[in-house]
């Protein structure tokens, strides 16, 4: 009973360190900090990628939303991956304006597959983009979305985390569980890791990452959560992710 008792006591204490150090950098989100100077001033070239499964319904908004962005238009492109579909993701997201390409396998089905596919395309083809940004189907964009990333890469950033809100928070309680959710986590998690000068985690759609970043091995994730695998191997290698402007989920 003594051993157990040490052990208890001792996740105590763990645990107890655990939240007063979340609380100390929850803290850090009120503080303002200065804003980085440009390291360079361009507009780099950007690709929006979705990958969809089966999202006929709400393929055509986000592609819509990413059509009227506040940004050159020559200088993004907009992809849809079609992966194992058998709906018409396909032909309306060919409608709508964006360059799709299909995918069939099915061993290998997840987001994280579908990316590591197209992403190794566009390698090999040596395109020349500079970043490019990846979004769920069910989003709707910010018009000055590519902006903001636009002025991170020129910061010098290679791997942002964009901001995602949701369009109705009184819709219902699941709706506003979300709400809560994201305002908390952008609030108290990544804007606080921000201004301390840490990573937060990727969150799986709204983000960017630098294109040269990933040409020697590729997106190469393996789990069903990719997001957190690709911010912890870029975590690993020093690669800092910071936080961006709106990419507004449904």
């Amino acid at each position: 009973m003594k051993y157990l008792y040490i052990l208890q006591q001792a996740l105590v204490w763990l645990l107890m360190i655990f939240w007063i150090y979340q609380l100390i950098i929850g803290f850090c989100s009120l503080v303002k900090i200065k804003d980085k100077p440009l390291i360079i001033n361009k507009k780099h070239k950007f690709m929006a990628i979705i990958p969809a499964h089966n999202e006929e319904v709400v393929i055509r908004s986000l592609i819509n939303s990413l059509k009227e962005q506040d940004y050159p238009k020559e200088l993004y492109d907009i992809y849809v991956i079609a992966d194992n579909c058998t709906d018409k993701t396909a032909s309306i997201a060919k409608e709508t304006g964006a360059i799709v390409y299909e995918r069939f396998d099915e061993k290998h089905k997840t987001k994280g597959y579908a990316l590591n596919w197209f992403l190794d395309k566009k390698i090999k083809e040596n395109a020349d983009y500079d970043a490019f940004c990846v979004f769920d189907a069910d989003n709707i964009v910010d018009k000055n979305f590519l902006n903001a990333m636009n002025k991170k890469l020129c910061q010098g950033e290679s791997v942002v985390q964009g901001y995602k809100d949701i369009k109705n928070p009184t819709d219902s309680w699941i709706s506003a569980g979300y709400a809560l959710f994201y305002w908390t986590q952008h609030k108290f998690y990544h804007l606080a890791r921000y201004n301390c000068g840490l990573s937060p985690l990727m969150n799986g759609t709204g983000f960017m990452v630098k294109f040269d970043l990933i040409k020697e091995t590729g997106w190469n994730t393996k789990t069903l959560t990719e997001d957190i695998e690709f911010s912890l191997i870029n975590i690993a290698k020093g690669n800092k992710l910071r936080m961006g402007n709106r990419c507004y989920c449904i």
